[in-house]
C-alpha cells in the first residue's frame, strides 16, 4: 500500500470490554483479539443490537430491508419451519427475491453456521441503528 491508495477496513467482532473510547474485541472470523481505539471510529461502527429508532413496517418492507442489508450486522426474529420463534444475530450472505428466503450466517454459534430465514415469517429486524417491527 502507498499514500493516496483507497482502502476499506471491515472487521466483524464481538465486544469483550468497553473502556471509554477503547473497545477490546474478538474477531468473529479469526477468533483473534484486538482493540479499537478512538471515539470517531467507534461511533461509525454498526451494531446488531443497538438502535435509536423503531419503525412499524409491513411484511414486504421488512423483507426488503433485510435483502438490502449486505455487509451489516443484524438481528432478525422469525418463525422457524417447526413453528418455533428464533432470534438470530449475524450477517446476510445471500437472498432470494422479495418474500422468498435469505441465507444468514449465525455469528452466535460455535460453527457460525448458515441459517435459512423465510421472509414471510420475519417479525423484527435490527440493522443500521433502526429496529423494524411488523405492524
Amino acid at each position: 500500500m502507498k499514500t493516496n491508495d483507497l482502502v476499506a477496513f471491515t472487521y466483524w467482532a464481538k465486544i469483550n470490554k468497553v473502556n471509554g473510547s477503547k473497545l477490546s474485541v474478538t474477531d468473529v472470523d479469526t477468533d483473534e483479539n484486538f482493540e479499537v481505539k478512538g471515539q470517531p471510529l467507534i461511533d461509525s461502527a454498526f451494531s446488531a443490537d443497538d438502535h435509536n429508532n423503531t419503525e412499524k413496517v409491513t411484511q414486504t418492507q421488512i423483507a426488503d430491508r433485510l435483502v438490502k442489508s449486505f455487509n451489516r450486522p443484524l438481528t432478525v426474529n422469525f418463525t422457524k419451519k417447526d413453528g418455533a420463534s428464533r432470534s438470530l444475530r449475524g450477517r446476510l450472505l445471500s437472498s432470494e427475491p422479495l418474500l422468498g428466503r435469505s441465507y444468514v450466517q449465525d455469528l452466535d454459534t460455535d460453527d457460525n453456521g448458515t441459517r435459512l430465514v423465510d421472509h414471510r415469517t420475519i417479525s423484527r429486524l435490527v440493522v443500521e441503528d433502526v429496529e423494524y417491527v411488523v405492524k
